[in-house]
């Protein structure tokens, strides 16, 4: 859903399924509402049934809580971006920062929407 919803599912890995899908719910109009569900099928029958209700699932627990702050952070200016952006579309978020004198969330959603407006869907 776009603004709303994005699914990422495992395609290959260490688990038999791996979904996770993030929400964005307009609360006003400077708050929104994040949530995070993460879906997965442990390996190796009930050995990794026992695995994940001893380490795995607190320690996935605190690294989606983790994540979530870092996208706050992200989404609110405040944070870095996140290493998987490739150095080139840093470079053109960091040029439409300063041109709009704006955070860095601003100069992202600008250049979503103008890529939007490029390559209608």
């Amino acid at each position: 859903i776009p603004h709303r919803k994005i699914v990422a599912k495992m395609i290959e890995g260490p688990f038999k399924r791996w979904v996770i899908t993030v929400t964005f719910e307009p609360v006003s109009e400077k708050q929104t509402k994040t949530g995070i569900q993460v879906e997965y099928d442990m390996p190796m029958g009930p050995l990794g049934g026992f695995m994940d209700k001893v380490k795995l699932k607190k320690v996935a627990e605190r690294g989606i809580e983790n994540g979530l702050y870092r996208v706050k952070a992200l989404l609110e200016g405040t944070g870095s971006i996140p290493v998987y952006i490739t150095l080139e579309a840093y470079r053109e978020v960091l040029k439409q920062k300063e041109k709009l004198n704006c955070s860095v969330s601003e100069a992202i959603v600008k250049l979503i929407k103008e890529q939007e407006v490029k390559t209608p869907i």
